[in-house]
C-alpha cells in the first residue's frame, strides 16, 4: 500500500494592511471632491456668473470627448511607466496637483468677455482639468485593485471605499446652498472681522453668524465667490488627502509612503489594471 502524499496547502491570497487599505481608500476624497466640484459648474457659471447655458454646456462636453480619447492612452501609459516611486506614485502626485490647480482656474471666467472667449477659456480649462483628474483616478483605482487577490477582501476594500464616496457626495449636496450665504456677498473677510470685532461678545457673535448664514428675499449673493473660497478649502483638503501617509486625518501613500507589493489575480496582470479602469472609465461616459 502506497503512502498518500499530502497535497500542498495554497498560499494564503495577498492583502495589504489594513493601514494601507485606509491610506488608500482615504484618498478617494481627493478623486470625488474634485470631480464633485467640477459637476457644480452648470449651475455656479450660469446662475452665478450669468454666462450662457449653451456656452457652459459646450464648454463641459467637450473636455468629455478628449477624456474618451485620451484615458486608454493615459491608463496605458501608469501601466508601463517605471520610476524610482513606483509605477502610480508619480501620476498620483502629477494628477491631484494639477488636478487642484486647473479646478481652481475654471472660476475665473469673466461674463464681460466675448462668448467665444469664453467657451475656449471653459473648455480648455475643463480639458486640461478632466486629463489630470484621469491621472490620478485611473491610478488610484487601479492601485485599488492591487491591494489584494482575495475575492472576498476586495469586496470589503470596496466597501471601505463606498464610504468615503458617500461622504463627499453628502457634502457635496449641500455645496450650491452654502455658497448663497450673504457673508460671500458681504465678504468673508469682512464678516470674520465683523466677528471679533467686539471681543468676546456672545451676544454679537451669534448676531454676525445669523446675519452671515440666514438669506432674505432680494438680498444680493455672490455665488462665484462663495465657490471660489469653497474650491480653495477643498483644494487644501484634497492635497493633504493626496501627499501624507497613513490614516486618519487623510491618508495616501503618495508622496511618503512606500511603494507596494503589486499582486494580480484571476489570470490579470497587475500592468493591465491602468488599462482596464480607463477602459471601464471611457464605456462610463459613452
Amino acid at each position: 500500500m502506497s503512502d498518500s502524499i499530502p497535497a500542498a496547502a495554497e498560499p494564503k491570497p495577498y492583502t495589504a494592511s489594513a493601514r494601507q487599505i485606509y491610506s488608500w481608500a482615504a484618498g478617494g476624497v481627493t478623486m470625488h471632491l474634485l470631480i464633485t466640484l467640477y459637476g457644480q459648474a452648470m449651475k455656479l457659471l450660469t446662475v452665478g456668473l450669468g454666462l450662457s447655458a449653451l456656452v457652459v454646456s459646450l464648454s463641459m462636453m467637450l473636455p468629455r470627448v478628449v477624456d474618451a480619447l485620451a484615458d486608454p492612452i493615459l491608463g496605458h501609459l501608469s501601466d508601463n511607466t517605471h520610476t524610482r516611486w513606483g509605477r502610480r506614485k508619480p501620476f498620483l502626485i502629477i494628477g491631484s496637483s494639477l488636478g487642484c490647480f486647473f479646478l481652481f482656474l475654471l472660476w475665473w471666467g469673466d461674463k464681460e468677455w466675448s462668448s467665444t472667449a469664453q467657451l475656449i477659456y471653459l473648455t480648455v480649462v475643463g480639458t486640461l482639468f478632466y486629463t489630470s483628474w484621469g491621472l490620478y483616478s485611473m491610478s488610484y483605482t487601479a492601485l485599488g485593485y492591487e491591494l489584494t487577490d482575495d475575492y472576498n477582501e476586495r469586496s470589503k476594500i470596496a466597501g471601505i471605499a463606498g464610504i468615503v464616496t458617500s461622504i463627499i457626495l453628502l457634502i457635496n449636496g449641500g455645496v450650491f446652498w452654502f455658497t448663497l450665504r450673504p457673508m460671500f456677498h458681504h465678504g468673508l473677510i469682512q464678516t470674520m472681522r465683523d466677528l471679533t470685532s467686539h471681543g468676546f461678545d456672545w451676544a454679537h457673535i451669534n448676531a454676525v453668524l445669523k446675519t452671515a448664514f440666514t438669506t432674505v428675499p432680494d438680498q444680493p449673493t455672490n455665488e462665484i465667490n462663495g465657490i471660489r473660497w469653497v474650491t480653495g478649502v477643498a483644494v487644501i483638503v484634497a492635497m493633504t488627502a493626496a501627499s501624507q501617509d497613513g490614516p486618519p486625518p487623510f491618508g495616501l501613500h503618495v508622496l511618503f509612503g512606500p511603494e507596494w507589493p503589486v499582486r494580480a489575480g484571476n489570470n490579470r496582470t497587475a500592468l493591465e489594471d491602468g488599462t482596464l479602469v480607463a477602459t471601464l472609465m471611457v464605456a462610463r461616459a459613452i
